[in-house]
């Protein structure tokens, strides 16, 4: 005998082992959008509906799971941990023309969610509040430059968050945050590189090693990064003469020095730090003999090898560690205390009297040399490989032969003169092709010779040729021929 049907809404029917029910209202059929294993449980889903109908709460049984299906959903995503939506958010990333990050990107942002940024990365996207931002910002003001960037980090993902809907509002807002105080004042950085002179530059070069002199004078004349300068290898470096007999160097830079995708202490030549940095750069001339010694002293044998070698044999390329060198100590011994002398890079701007002086300031100050020599700022900018605003970006182009002129001229800054070429003298004209040519013709030609010329030619003159010459010839009262 069939089950007793309670309710009066729709039907309950048997599909094999399950139940299913329905019922029709405003011409459509709706269903529960499930089975049922007995037919209890489906009359009473059927009771359910008319109670809903009878309150005036009804709406379709589609329209309520749609809705319960995505509360759903959004309580999942809200639960999603940060570091997941991050690392997922890193995967997806691209940069302004639409290449994906850099794979060291990628891993520099990775080791902020695994180390400073861990007890956020560890909450879910909607357990991060702004109150714990804050106290995470306290918690780490020892490092404020590390703090700065893992904290802008943090608020490009969230904000993304907040974009897709994944929370209601973005978190960082702590004050001030996206400023960061510099351990050297501006005006203190501005006033190193701006007492910096020419002298000053070859001083410090001078207090270096002999394998690291030329390039503080590279980075100083040139404004290429140092990251740029390890990775720059003998074919970059393009060698060449003017007309006028002075030396024009080209240094292709198509790679940077970085570290490599998974940290630590291996590096790899990669792709400069941005699509403008990949340029070509012109050596100020009085710098050819620097390089030229530089090459035959110390660099990498071979088309391939480096202009600057690691010093270290651990090592596949310099670094600014090693360029950097030791700074000056005491030690005390049992002896007594001992001095020992700074190395390096830390000689070299102690050399100089200026301790502050960053190895990267070099950069500053090649920019305010060109300035000096008069080059426009849209060159100037591409030599040091930033990138333009769009739209000047967009028109502007790196013209070597504009360049080379100031070139020319901040190496004249420094004392420097180019060499005289030698002077041009005209062929002695055979004596046959004299003797040949028409009285007129010969006046002329031996007007415009010198005494040199003369002295050579006119013994091979013969009478006739002179008589002719002497004939053709009309001196005016007072005139005469120097020489």
């Amino acid at each position: 005998m069939a089950p007793r049907k309670r309710s009066t809404l729709g039907e309950v029917f048997q599909a094999r082992d399950r139940y299913r029910a329905r019922y029709a209202r405003n011409g459509q059929t709706h269903t529960p959008g499930r089975t049922f294993t007995t037919f209890k449980l489906a009359d009473d889903w059927l009771i359910d509906e008319q109670r809903l109908i009878d309150r005036g709460e009804w709406t379709p049984p589609a329209d309520r799971r749609a809705a319960l299906q995505a509360l759903e959903a959004a309580q999942t995503a809200a639960s999603e941990r940060v570091d997941a939506y991050a690392r997922r958010w890193l995967a997806s990333r691209t940069t302004r023309t639409g290449t994906p990050l850099a794979p060291r990107t990628v891993a520099e942002y990775g080791r902020y969610l695994d180390n400073i940024l861990a007890p956020l990365a560890a909450l879910p996207l909607d357990g991060i509040t702004r109150e714990k931002v804050e106290e995470w910002w306290q918690e780490h003001d020892r490092v404020p430059t590390h703090r700065h960037h893992a904290y802008s980090f943090l608020k490009s993902v969230l904000s993304d968050a907040v974009k897709r809907g994944r929370i209601l509002s973005n978190p960082c807002q702590v004050e001030n945050a996206a400023s960061i105080s510099p351990n050297t004042p501006k005006a203190v950085r501005a006033g190193l590189v701006t007492e910096l002179d020419a002298s000053d530059v070859v001083a410090m070069s001078d207090a270096m090693p002999a394998r690291h002199r030329f390039l503080v004078l590279l980075l100083a004349w040139t404004g290429i990064r140092p990251g740029e300068a390890f990775a720059l290898r003998r074919q970059d470096v393009d060698q060449r003469t003017t007309v006028d007999g002075v030396p024009r160097v080209r240094l292709n830079v198509f790679r940077a020095v970085t570290k490599g995708p998974e940290g630590g202490p291996a590096l790899i030549a990669g792709a400069p730090k941005t699509p403008g940095s990949v340029r070509a750069v012109l050596l100020p001339p009085h710098l050819a003999p620097d390089l030229a010694a530089h090459l035959d002293a110390h660099a990498a044998p071979g088309v391939d090898g480096l202009l600057f070698p690691s010093s270290n044999p651990a090592r596949d390329f310099c670094t600014v560690g090693q360029v950097a060198g030791t700074a000056p100590k005491r030690r005390k011994y049992p002896t007594g205390t001992r001095f020992e002398k700074p190395t390096g890079w830390n000689a070299a701007r102690l050399a100089v009297a200026r301790p502050q002086l960053r190895l990267y300031d070099l950069r500053h100050w090649a920019r305010r040399q060109w300035t000096r020599a008069g080059l426009d700022t849209a060159s100037a900018e591409m030599l040091l490989g930033h990138e333009l605003p769009r739209v000047l970006g967009t028109y502007a182009h790196l013209d070597l032969d504009h360049v080379w002129p100031f070139m020319v001229r901040c190496s004249e800054l420094t004392g420097w003169t180019p060499p005289v070429a030698p002077k041009h003298t005209p062929a002695i004209i055979s004596p046959r092709l004299l003797n040949a040519m028409t009285a007129e013709q010969l006046a002329g030609t031996l007007a415009t010779m010198s005494d040199e010329q003369l002295a050579e030619a006119v013994p091979h003159l013969d009478a006739a040729t002179l008589a002719r010459v002497l004939s053709a010839t009309v001196t005016r009262p007072g005139e005469t021929r120097n020489g």
